[in-house]
């Protein structure tokens, strides 16, 4: 079974620690550096139906997401090859922009001011190949997944749930249509794929490895053909989205069969999640050193603490706003198709945040 991965890093200012409009640049540098990252980079455009209408402030806040996709690879050590590549390659153009990247999934500041829903980093599985049978398994345990990979757990500064961004985010719901991008999971027809979406970006290759095995080991066993009813997968999702590790319980069996699918998958299930180590930094320090140490560990590819007492300001300096012309019309054209089938989840993003906070 091949397996790629989509992971998307929000782009923060070194001087304000805060959302900052420089993902079109990182995309240039990168594609400049190599024409591949033409097709592997992305970022996502503030469109939507209500564009027009949204306040200035809006576009300050827009184009601070930068994703990167692997192609699909059947051996974990070719996949984990890639995403270092990427990472490293990515950090490195960060670096020389002065910028920062964050690997989680929301910004620890997001609140009900930051009207971009896009402004939020997700962790996309790809299974290959689009097969009705690897769809449901997954879904019924996309509850589990969800708890185990929390790695968002403040809201405007405050502890809310162990992955906010889960909720908050736009490709968010429960499926009603295996093909709707808006949803947990999906078959994504165009990839030929079973695409888990709504997982937060994890800190290190090794845990975003690491749920790729559990995924792929949900994917292809028996063990997995009974899931939960939908109101049961409502009820447990919300649980585990509030409560993260723990919140939602599987049989021993089947968790056996998780920690046996690999060896990043047995470290992952036995380490804490990214939320809970955030937590623990706010606890230790302040909510600018939680930002700094999710710089550092992704530097590192490890979890390093990185002390600092600067105040997070949420004012993005306008001239990150300037990149390459050429490069942003191509991203528009090829982005607007994409947004002509989401224009809805604006209206969605603003029920959830209502009905969570």
């Amino acid at each position: 079974m091949k397996i790629g991965i989509e992971e998307e890093f929000l782009v923060v200012d070194p001087e304000t620690l805060f959302y900052t409009p420089g993902a079109m640049r990182i995309a240039n540098d990168l594609i400049y550096q190599d024409i591949k990252y033409f097709e592997k980079s992305n970022i996502e455009l503030p469109l939507n139906s209500n564009m027009l209408n949204r306040p200035i402030s809006d576009f300050k806040k827009a184009f601070s997401v930068i994703e990167i996709k692997t192609d699909p690879h059947e051996e974990i050590d070719e996949l984990k090859k890639e995403l270092e590549e990427y990472r490293n390659k990515l950090v490195k153009v960060a670096q020389e922009n002065n910028l920062l990247l964050l690997p989680a999934g929301l910004h620890p500041m997001h609140s009900k001011n930051n009207t971009v829903p896009d402004n939020c980093a997700a962790l996309h599985i790809h299974i290959e190949k689009e097969s009705e049978r690897y769809y449901e398994r997954l879904l019924g345990m996309i509850p589990f997944l969800i708890s185990i990979s929390a790695n968002s757990p403040f809201y405007d500064g405050k502890l809310k749930a162990m992955s906010t961004r889960s909720f908050l985010s736009p490709h968010m719901g429960v499926p009603e249509n295996k093909f709707k991008r808006t949803s947990d999971l999906i078959i994504n027809k165009t990839l030929n794929t079973v695409e888990v979406r709504t997982l937060d970006t994890q800190i290190t290759i090794d845990e975003s490895l690491g749920l790729a095995e559990i995924i792929s080991a949900i994917a292809t066993n028996e063990i997995f053909d009974e899931g939960p009813s939908r109101q049961q997968y409502k009820k447990e999702k919300k649980k585990a989205i509030l409560e993260g590790r723990g919140s939602v319980q599987i049989s021993k069996k089947k968790y056996d069969v998780l920690q046996k699918s690999g060896d990043y998958a047995q470290k992952f299930l036995e380490k804490e999640s990214g939320a809970e180590w955030q937590i623990e930094l706010r606890k230790k320090f302040n909510l600018s050193t939680v930002v700094t140490s999710l710089w550092s560990s992704l530097k590192r590819n490890k979890k390093t603490v990185k002390k600092t007492s600067k105040k997070i300001d949420e004012s993005p300096k306008w001239f990150n706003l300037v990149y390459i012309l050429p490069y942003s019309v191509f991203l528009f054209i090829k982005k607007y198709k994409k947004y002509k089938q989401d224009l809805a989840y604006l209206d969605e993003y603003k029920d959830k945040e209502k009905d969570l906070f």
